[in-house]
């Protein structure tokens, strides 16, 4: 079952390409690569070129090849219908239904698999309401996934490792909350530090670097004081 949003262009030789990967029959899923037919229009959607192209380049590449879970991109791949049916069909109650199917796919053991040669071409947002609804969309989403499968991810007999790649692309959007929580932090810091340092003689301060916490950098602003003789 071929599955492709409405703006989505095919090449002529897509099925050709991707069809013989299910002579395994342990392989649910074919993915093929996102191309873009407006991606010079404008920088919005040149961003965009750069975020879709790291994600497949990257993302997807990397958990492919490390077998670990990733998931069906809800366009341009090709679906084993017995592999929908067993993972328990299409389900609406969230609102990335295709994430969903995909993890609970790859649970029932059913193997994914993903091509960067094959590609069919779309277009991107051209407007930045329509790009902050798809993100909107996207992170709502993904966080409802996690909610709803992440604790049989963890409650499986899967290698620590795969748990450990599903609960990090579960809950990558933590990172938001975390950067508005170091920002809430670091301009008071600031303030601080400037009154101090103006208010006392000799009184300075630093900038230093403290720990990532999930890919959040927390910066801090810490007074020195001079050494008197």
């Amino acid at each position: 079952m071929a599955v492709f949003d409405a703006d989505f262009i095919p090449h002529r030789d897509f099925l050709k390409k991707l069809i013989p990967y299910f002579s395994d029959p342990q392989v649910g899923v074919v993915q093929a690569t996102w191309g873009h037919l407006n991606c010079q229009a404008s920088l919005l959607t040149r961003l965009q070129e750069v975020l879709t192209v790291s994600h497949f380049a990257l993302d997807q590449r990397a958990r492919a090849q490390g077998r670990r879970f990733f998931n069906f991109n809800g366009t341009c791949g090709i679906w084993r219908r017995d592999t929908i049916s067993d993972a328990g069909g299409w389900q609406g109650d969230t609102l990335a239904e295709d994430l969903d199917l995909s993890y609970r796919a790859q649970l029932r053991g059913w193997r994914f698999v993903y091509i960067d040669e094959v590609l069919a071409d779309a277009e991107l947002p051209a407007d930045m309401q329509v790009f902050k609804k798809q993100q909107e969309r996207w992170t709502r989403g993904t966080v409802q996934v996690a909610r709803k499968v992440l604790l049989p991810v963890l409650a499986s007999g899967l290698p620590l490792k795969v748990k450990l790649e599903c609960f990090l692309h579960l809950t990558n959007n933590i990172v938001y909350p975390l950067g508005l929580f170091s920002a809430m932090f670091v301009l008071p810091s600031i303030f601080l530090a400037v009154v101090l340092s103006g208010a006392s003689d000799g009184l300075g301060f630093s900038y230093f670097y403290g720990p990532d916490v999930c890919g959040v950098r927390l910066s801090f602003f810490w007074p020195i004081y001079p050494l008197r003789a």
